[in-house]
C-alpha cells in the first residue's frame, strides 16, 4: 500500500471517528434530549371528553391594542375561546339529568343551561388533575354529534336517526315523524358551561390547541321507547 493511500485511508477514519463521537456527545446532552421530548409531545394529539365548566374569550394582543379591522368575521377570528373541561363529568352520570323528550329542539342556550344545572356538573370534583384547559381558533372545528344514553364509547352520529340506527334499533313511523324536527346544532359562538364535550388537541409551548371539538347530544326519545 502507497504512503499517499495510507494517508487518505487514516484521514477517512479519523473524520468518521468524529462524527461518531460528536453524535455520542449530542445524544447525551440533556438540552438535546429536552428539545426532542419537547417536538414529540407537539406531535402527539391527545383526547379528552366531558363538561364544560367555564368558558373565557380571550383577544389575540393585535385585537386588544385597539387594532382596526375592515369587517366582523375578521374580529371575531381575531378571539380565542378558552374552555375549561372537568373529566370527572362522565357521560352516563351527565346525560341521566337531560332531558330527551322526542322532537325537543331547544336552543343552545337552554341545552347548555339544563346540562349546567346537573348533578354530574355540580357533584363531581374539580381540581388541577380533573380540569382541562382548552384552546379554540379560528381553524379549530366544531360539530354536534348525537348518542344514545347508555352509549358511552362511540364518538357519535350526525343525527339522532343515524345513531339509532348503528344501535341496530328499528324505527316506526312515529319515530320518524317526531325525528323530522330539526335538532340543535352548535357553533363555537353556542359554547358555554353545561355542554357535554369530547375535544382532539395538541400540546404547543404555552396552550392546548383544539383541532376538532364535538359537542355530543343525547338522542331524543320516540314513542316506542317511552311507552316500553
Amino acid at each position: 500500500m502507497s504512503l499517499r493511500l495510507r494517508r487518505t485511508l487514516a484521514a477517512g477514519l479519523s473524520a468518521a471517528l468524529l462524527v461518531a463521537v460528536s453524535g455520542s456527545l449530542r445524544a447525551q446532552d440533556p438540552k438535546e434530549k429536552n428539545r426532542a421530548d419537547a417536538s414529540k409531545k407537539t406531535d402527539a394529539q391527545d383526547r379528552v371528553s366531558g363538561v364544560i365548566v367555564k368558558v373565557d374569550r380571550i383577544e389575540s394582543k393585535k385585537a386588544a391594542s385597539g387594532a382596526s379591522t375592515d369587517n366582523a368575521d375578521r374580529r371575531e377570528g381575531a378571539r380565542t375561546l378558552r374552555l375549561t373541561i372537568n373529566t370527572a363529568a362522565v357521560w352516563l352520570d351527565w346525560v341521566r339529568d337531560q332531558a330527551t323528550q322526542a322532537g325537543n329542539s331547544e336552543s343552545p342556550k337552554k341545552e347548555a343551561a339544563e346540562g349546567a344545572n346537573s348533578i354530574a356538573t355540580k357533584g363531581q370534583p374539580k381540581d388541577k388533575d380533573t380540569l382541562v384547559v382548552v384552546d379554540l381558533t379560528p381553524d379549530t372545528r366544531v360539530e354536534t354529534r348525537f348518542r344514545l344514553p347508555e352509549d358511552e364509547t362511540s364518538k357519535g352520529e350526525k343525527t339522532p336517526e343515524a345513531a339509532r340506527k348503528e344501535a341496530g334499533e328499528s324505527s316506526s313511523p312515529g319515530s320518524g315523524r317526531r325525528d323530522s324536527a330539526r335538532p340543535t346544532r352548535f357553533s363555537p359562538s353556542d359554547l358555554k358551561a353545561g355542554l357535554f364535550v369530547e375535544v382532539d388537541y395538541r400540546h404547543t409551548t404555552a396552550q392546548n390547541r383544539a383541532s376538532r371539538l364535538t359537542v355530543i347530544r343525547p338522542v331524543p326519545e320516540t314513542n316506542t321507547t317511552r311507552d316500553k
